[in-house]
């Protein structure tokens, strides 16, 4: 199992294949991100970065890049360009996903501190 398979688990799933490991502790406690790396961490499984991929471990700046894909939105909307404002409407949403990520590790990293 990678960790993309664990990612795409519900929390009821990730909750249930928790208990199938005794060392793990308050698994009904858990928020997702915290089951997934508890989890990650019992199976074995190392983070994996894409090669091309582009990792971005700043939460401002990637909110800097949001608000010009929305800038660049607003300008395809004026132009009626129904293709191009619908590839910056994914990329703004991949985006926030990666904001919320971010704030999650974050609060998931002090947690453990």
């Amino acid at each position: 199992m990678k960790l993309e398979d664990l990612q795409k688990l519900t929390v009821t799933k990730l909750r249930e294949e928790a208990l199938n490991y005794p060392e793990i502790a308050g698994v009904h406690a858990m928020k997702k991100a915290e089951l997934i790396q508890t989890l990650a961490e019992a199976k074995g499984i190392s983070p994996e970065k894409k090669k091309d991929e582009k990792i971005v471990d700043d939460k401002g700046v990637v909110k800097k890049e949001i608000r010009r894909l929305k800038a660049q939105k607003e300008q395809a909307i004026a132009k009626k360009d129904r293709m191009e404002t619908k590839k910056l409407r994914k990329e703004i949403k991949k985006l926030k996903r990666r904001v919320r990520r971010l704030v999650a590790e974050a609060a998931l990293e002090g947690s453990k501190k």
